[in-house]
């Protein structure tokens, strides 16, 4: 199933043709429903909020190295498992990486 209608299609036909006339270049049109998966996105900000955790830890608790570290692995391992689902990883990312 076609998402244009065939009067859209013939429009959008003629631009290109309209638009080839006036460069060397080729046209071709894509349409996607995605063109990127973000995937990226949840090890990123795991380790970018998993960073501040020693800190916090470090000058507000007792707790040893070993400690420290593996709290700083759950924080990492828990955000990133949160921002799995699309919807998640869209919101965190600005207007102009999505567009």
């Amino acid at each position: 199933m076609s998402p244009f209608s065939s009067e859209d299609e013939a429009r959008i036909s003629q631009a290109i043709t309209q638009a080839e006339r006036t460069t060397a270049g080729e046209i071709v049109v894509v349409v996607a429903a995605r063109s990127d998966a973000y995937l990226y996105v949840p090890p990123l900000a795991g380790a970018l909020v998993s960073l501040l955790v020693p800190w916090l830890l470090i000058y507000f608790t007792q707790l040893g190295i070993e400690a420290i570290y593996l709290a700083q692995l759950a924080v990492f391992l828990i955000v990133s498992t949160v921002l799995l689902p699309m919807v998640a990883r869209t919101a965190l990312l600005p207007p102009y990486v999505k567009r």
